[in-house]
């Protein structure tokens, strides 16, 4: 519970730093799932000061983040010598990167790994990845629709990804998720005994993170 809080505490000092229109130096995001389709980061007042395609080597995109339905998933990157990832890269400030993150609940939450890798002119650009990979998930149609919309004028070294993304497999049946998993990845970490224990104890912080916490910050405006 502790994780939740320590959050929403790092993302309102960051929020008010953005008020005041602090920046800091200057970093690198590599998009390729949902923050894609402009509109998002456009939501979420980060400010993109360039970007550019880019293609990441050597891994691939894979749906194994847990979504809110039975069986969904929401985008990540795993290593795979010989594939690629055509994303976007984002030149955005220091405190929109720490907003990013809270966003995407990459710190304290920590559904999401903060991964670096070169970009050029001696840079790193920085992306996302699941820390609960799961297999068998799938994209709703809405989801993969919104990052398709991201690719709408990519390049032509990216067809060949977005086709192959085109053809990825949707979710048929949208059902609530049985297991939230919102803050404690596996149920039986201490045994059949305390399964029933951590699911109630998962749950009761996703509801308080819902409904005493996401929107109830001071600076805040989500």
């Amino acid at each position: 519970m502790l994780r939740i809080f320590l959050w929403r505490i790092v993302f309102e000092v960051f929020e008010f730093f953005h008020w005041l229109k602090l920046s800091g130096p200057k970093r690198y995001y590599f998009a390729f799932g949902g923050n894609l389709d402009p509109t998002v980061l456009k939501n979420r007042g980060i400010g993109i000061l360039d970007e550019e395609y880019w293609n990441l080597e050597d891994h691939r995109l894979v749906f194994d983040q847990q979504g809110p339905f039975h069986g969904s998933g929401f985008a990540s990157i795993q290593e795979a010598i010989g594939h690629q990832v055509y994303g976007k890269v984002y030149r955005i400030s220091f405190v929109d990167q720490v907003r990013l993150h809270c966003f995407e609940a990459a710190i304290f939450l920590k559904k999401y790994r903060i991964v670096s890798a070169p970009y050029k002119n001696g840079h790193n650009l920085f992306f996302y990845q699941t820390s609960s990979s799961k297999e068998g998930l799938r994209p709703t149609q809405e989801y993969k629709d919104k990052i398709l919309a991201g690719y709408k004028d990519s390049p032509g070294p990216a067809k060949k990804f977005v086709d192959d993304l085109k053809e990825t497999l949707v979710l048929k049946t949208i059902e609530p998720a049985k297991n939230i998993n919102f803050l404690i990845s596996d149920y039986r970490l201490l045994g059949a005994l305390f399964e029933r224990l951590l699911r109630w104890y998962d749950n009761l912080c996703f509801s308080v993170f819902l409904k005493l916490i996401w929107k109830r910050g001071i600076v805040v405006k989500l």
